[in-house]
């Protein structure tokens, strides 16, 4: 059975992954860093241009599987589009977590420390 999707939902998931594949495009392409600097400070010897192409890659990607989001429930059910939204925000903690871990160096009370 199918369950008819709010507008209010489409309308968000529209927007969201609208948003999401342009700024992963300025991030990617132009790699404008203004949303990724806030991290913290990167590690020695790490290059700028390969976290730009991660994350715009990533940003982009997962744009459009917010942008499908709406068609896709057409073809499967309310729980398969649950299953995609928890695999992705599953995902997402594993791709940031890792980003994080290998190109910067966190910051604990507005500090930066190295990790040894």
């Amino acid at each position: 059975m199918i369950v008819q999707l709010p507008i209010w939902f489409i309308f968000i998931a529209h927007i969201l992954g609208v948003v999401l594949v342009f700024l992963g495009l300025r991030i990617w392409i132009k790699e404008e860093t203004f949303l990724i600097e806030s991290i913290g400070v990167m590690k020695e010897g790490k290059d700028i241009t390969t976290l730009c192409k991660f994350v715009g890659q990533y940003s982009v990607a997962l744009g459009v599987i917010i942008l499908a989001l709406p068609l896709l429930h057409y073809w499967i059910d309310s729980i398969g589009v649950l299953i995609i939204i928890t695999s992705v925000l599953i995902i997402s903690v594993i791709f940031w977590a890792t980003i994080h871990r290998q190109f910067f160096i966190p910051k604990q009370g507005g500090k930066t420390y190295e990790q040894n």
